[in-house]
């Protein structure tokens, strides 16, 4: 396939060499392939494009078998949804599917398909941003279709729906909206906004279940837009719909989380549980269950109210060294940190950053050998003393092995004589 016809920017030249080859074996078997949806998109907007989404017109089915054996992977096929995966050796993977048309047995209901062509196909999606298609052929430019002027409205940076119905169809697209509006910083068209208004309006999103809701706005909060989505959802009057108050209480909190995201160095994804357990409050738990978001949401929620209940942001300025974070957080999650993170001041946010990057990197010169050699019996007086001579190497109050072996001795000696004594034992 000729490069000519896809942007310089964006994709490169792993996927270009993905591109020819299904281009290749789609006309050997006689189906035209289109690249689809968000690849497109995000080429068009110069953003790195990973995904490989293929729509055939044609056996999807019988393509992805045949590539998966040029390729040496594995074709998954889904009959009932007309849609197949292509696992390669490498652990990538590219997304297929027949040219299909949608029909929906009533609103906010799963569409009934059957195959079409590729004008159906791209007609039966979201935006216009993502019913663009490039025709991918063996030779010469690859040709770009875009019937509803989706190129048009990214250079206006414009999200226009493809017909009245779109949001009374599938209400999903209501927070599908949001995202794509928080992430590309676009603005809803005139049009579109009235249409997805009346959508709310009719009570549009209670047609659906909590499950679809959820996937599409997990999409949104696993990312550094995510303090933008949920202020669409507020400004859309969407918020109860998902189990959560109608007002953000805490907007100012939810904005500083992906710049705290950055200082502690987490994956975006840790944004998700944390702006969801501050954005919900209390209501964090149930909206999770309704919304069937992962587990770690719903326990982010809970290890994040009972860590403020303990009181660690109680003192502004209190918890000024590492070990005492590691202590209240050490076992908490990044999610929980990073919520903690920004509901804290400046000057326990800068504390709280250097023990998560600390904590990583702090390694004790000192084993349990060390303490075994030098007297201390088996058992957890050896697990005491290590713990006591890290949290020291935390706070660099134990930098060389002699000190470290020094504060470990003194502290396993410590608990074998409360031990002794009958008392509780102590714990670092």
């Amino acid at each position: 396939m000729g490069d000519e016809g896809l942007p310089a920017e964006g994709i490169g030249e792993e996927l270009r060499a993905d591109l020819r080859l299904i281009a290749w074996v789609a006309d050997r078997l006689g189906v035209r392939a289109y690249l689809v949806g968000g690849p497109v998109r995000d080429a068009l907007l110069g953003r790195r494009v990973a995904d490989v989404d293929v729509v055939v017109e044609g056996d999807a089915h019988a393509l992805a078998l045949a590539l998966a054996e040029e390729v040496g992977g594995k074709a998954v096929l889904h009959r009932d949804f007309l849609t197949a995966v292509v696992r390669l050796p490498g652990g990538r993977h590219w997304d297929l599917a027949t040219a299909r048309r949608e029909s929906y047995p009533v609103p906010g209901a799963l569409p009934v398909v059957e195959p079409a062509c590729i004008e159906d196909d791209l007609g039966r999606r979201d935006f216009t941003i993502n019913a663009m298609a490039w025709r991918l052929r063996p030779e010469g430019p690859a040709e770009l279709l875009d019937p509803f002027g989706g190129r048009r409205d990214i250079k206006q940076r414009l999200l226009r729906a493809l017909h009245d119905r779109s949001f009374l169809d599938d209400p999903t697209r209501i927070v599908r909206a949001a995202v794509y509006v928080a992430r590309l910083g676009f603005a809803l068209e005139t049009a579109t906004r009235k249409h997805l208004a009346a959508a709310v309006t009719s009570g549009a999103l209670a047609t659906v279940s909590g499950n679809r809701l959820g996937e599409q706005l997990r999409r949104g909060l696993e990312t550094d837009a995510a303090p933008g989505v949920l202020s669409n959802l507020q400004t859309w009057g969407v918020l109860s719909e998902l189990g959560l108050p109608d007002c953000l209480k805490n907007q100012a909190v939810l904005e500083v989380l992906p710049l705290g995201r950055r200082r502690l160095g987490m994956w975006p994804a840790s944004v998700g549980p944390a702006a969801f357990a501050i954005a919900a409050g209390e209501r964090a738990e149930e909206a999770a269950g309704h919304l069937g978001l992962p587990r770690r949401y719903a326990e982010t929620a809970r290890r994040l109210k009972r860590i403020l209940a303990g009181g660690v942001l109680a003192a502004k300025g209190g918890m000024l060294r590492p070990s005492e974070w590691e202590q209240a957080l050490g076992g908490a999650g990044p999610a929980v940190v990073l919520a903690v993170w920004a509901l804290a001041d400046e000057a326990q946010r800068g504390v709280l950053s250097a023990w998560w990057r600390r904590r990583k990197q702090v390694v004790l010169s000192i084993g349990g050998r060390d303490l075994l050699g030098a007297g201390v019996p088996e058992g957890p007086a050896v697990g005491v003393g290590l713990r006591t001579a890290w949290l020291e190497a935390l706070d660099g109050s134990a930098a060389t092995r002699e000190e470290q072996l020094t504060l470990a001795l003194a502290a396993a000696r410590r608990w074998l004589a409360t031990e002794e004594s009958g008392r509780a034992p102590w714990q670092p």
